[in-house]
């Protein structure tokens, strides 16, 4: 472990110390929220730590304090390239202050104190299944005392559970309908749930056109997106804490197993950048450290509805599941399976919100410097183009995988942004981000080795001559395809992509505008373009010409001219004439 990555040993550092302050002061595993323990540490609750500060801001800074975490950050140093005493200057100097200005954010909701530090970046959060949610479908009948539940990571569990999608599991169909909280056993047949959700506080302010997101605290918000003009929808978002199903086991289930229906999530960042530009070759990077990457089921711009059930009998038949009823905290049931089930076909719905799956990582913001004429860069403006940006993000994600020797899942494409379409001069923006809650170090190495990683994928040189490109005239499964990016399939082109790749590496690339066809950076973007127009010819009887050495074709007197999806139509044509 060297010196980029001393985050690591910080989070270390600070749980192992933090354990040893709150087992002084006497804090027990009880003393959480809801009364289960909190896997992150036995810290309690965030408002008691709030009420009284003064005590763990004092024993981390006394002699006492200094002392253990000097054993500390010896121990956890002993072998790496980090200095212990750096290490203990954290913890002693700048932990509690750092505790203070999380705890001051209104970016975290969690409201014991341990998972809230976790999700925060100031703890470790890999390996903690914290992000882990359940689907309860059945009473074990063994155990008089717990549930039956498919378990998948919340951002799998916001489309894999939401209403409307469908569970297989040994040989029987599960189809959810609601949100429901931890199931507590209170004895034998007996349980309560606690909270079904998270509620964020917050609503968002997204774009389906040009995908920005915004963060807000009130609902009412102009209805046009200033970047693309498109139009915005407010969305009132929650987190689910689990899931339920309807109880029943005997729905028709299809051949296979844990497989079903699912919803459609989508993955999106906060628009609004922190951290430094720096500019390299002919990109602008931009790298946040612990960003917001959000992953969003609103039901197809729908959102769910759903009818929020007290703990009341009347409503007895509603809140079971597998025949058994559960007490305590409201059960969120949705409002098409309530209006159909209840007997109250024309019921309202108590809420409508947007299911998330929120996520602190490290993220990485990639733009051209500038749109030269005759580009077209934007790719809110067209689908081609937009095609090139996820292809450009997926070669990216390809080449440090390689280079990193770790699986390309280890990096997402956290969104892509776009501009006002009618701007002929506007510029798209690549967002990447680690899979890893908290960050794992991969979009930083990306930033750091951004020339060297465009070389190598452009070039096909050294690690990254093992397979990138080329190796088949558009995607598949060795190169760009994976079955984690199957609903990306359509748009992934690897040389559209390294086209878009050539242009963020240097300003000298002019991707045909410039008349030389035969750049090596352009590929075989004409011999391609020469067969697709053969291939029309061919199917509507046009003639074959070439203008220009642009291929084309003359069909009842009009002219057609292929042209590269990257170019801008007659700011093109200008180009290459001149």
């Amino acid at each position: 472990m060297g010196e980029d990555h001393s985050i690591i040993a910080q989070r270390l550092a600070a749980k192992e110390c933090l354990r040893i302050t709150f087992q002084r002061l006497g804090k027990r595993w009880h003393e959480c929220s809801d009364g289960k323990p909190d896997i992150h540490g036995e810290f309690g609750t965030v408002d008691d730590f709030e009420s009284n500060p003064e005590p763990i801001r004092d024993y981390l800074s006394d002699a006492d304090g200094m002392s253990h975490a000097a054993r500390v950050c010896e121990a956890l140093t002993r072998g790496s390239g980090i200095q212990a005493d750096l290490l203990k200057s954290y913890i002693s100097s700048e932990l509690y202050d750092a505790i203070k200005a999380k705890l001051g954010s209104d970016e975290f909701v969690e409201p014991d104190l341990a998972h809230r530090l976790a999700e925060c970046g100031i703890l470790p959060m890999y390996g903690m299944p914290t992000r882990v949610r359940p689907l309860f479908y059945a009473k074990d009948r063994k155990n008089n005392r717990s549930f039956h539940a498919i378990t998948r990571d919340l951002d799998l569990a916001v489309s894999e559970f939401c209403p409307g999608a469908e569970r297989t599991k040994d040989k029987r169909t599960y189809k959810p309908n609601g949100l429901i909280g931890s199931i507590l056993s209170t004895g034998v047949n007996r349980f309560e749930s606690t909270e079904p959700v998270k509620d964020t506080g917050k609503f968002h302010v997204f774009c389906e056109q040009c995908y920005r997101l915004e963060e807000s605290k009130v609902e009412s918000h102009p209805p046009i997106c200033p970047d693309c003009g498109g139009t915005l929808h407010v969305d009132n978002v929650i987190t689910p804490v689990g899931f339920r199903t309807d109880g029943i086991t005997d729905h028709d289930a299809p051949r296979g197993d844990n497989s079903g229906r699912s919803g459609k999530a989508i993955i999106a960042a906060a628009t609004e950048p922190q951290g430094a530009n720096e500019s390299v070759e002919n990109t602008s990077l931009r790298f946040t450290n612990l960003g917001r990457v959000f992953r969003r089921n609103s039901n197809n711009s729908h959102g769910f509805g759903f009818k929020r059930l007290p703990d009341q009998a009347a409503l007895s038949r509603t809140r079971k599941i597998d025949g058994t009823f559960i007490n305590g905290k409201e059960h969120w049931i949705d409002i098409d399976w309530w209006r159909e089930n209840s007997g109250n076909p024309t019921d309202v719905e108590d809420t409508r919100v947007t299911l998330l799956a929120p996520k602190t990582t490290d993220l990485l913001r990639i733009k051209p410097k500038a749109c030269e004429i005759g580009y077209q860069l934007n790719p809110t403006a067209s689908t081609a183009v937009r095609a090139a940006y996820y292809s450009a993000a997926t070669l990216l994600i390809r080449g440090a995988s390689l280079n990193l020797d770790i699986d390309p899942e280890e990096i997402e494409i956290a969104s892509i942004h776009g501009d006002n379409p009618k701007n002929p001069f506007g510029l798209g923006e690549i967002l990447l981000a680690d899979h890893l809650p908290n960050g794992a170090g991969f979009v930083e190495w990306v930033k750091e080795n951004w020339a060297e990683l465009l070389e190598g994928i452009l070039l096909n040189n050294g690690k990254y001559a093992t397979g990138i490109l080329p190796c088949c005239d558009s995607a598949c499964y060795k190169c760009l395809l994976s079955y984690r990016n199957r609903p990306l399939h359509g748009l992934l082109d690897w040389q559209l992509g390294a086209n878009l790749l050539a242009v963020l590496s240097t300003s000298s690339f002019r991707c045909g505008l410039d008349g030389n066809l035969k750049d090596p950076l352009l590929g075989k973007w004409r011999k391609r373009a020469v067969f697709e127009r053969d291939r029309i010819c061919n199917a509507f009887g046009a003639k074959p010409v070439d203008v220009l050495d642009l291929p084309a074709l003359q069909n009842d007197g009009t002219l057609y001219v292929l042209s590269h999806p990257l170019w801008n139509g007659l700011q093109a044509e200008e180009s290459i004439l001149i």
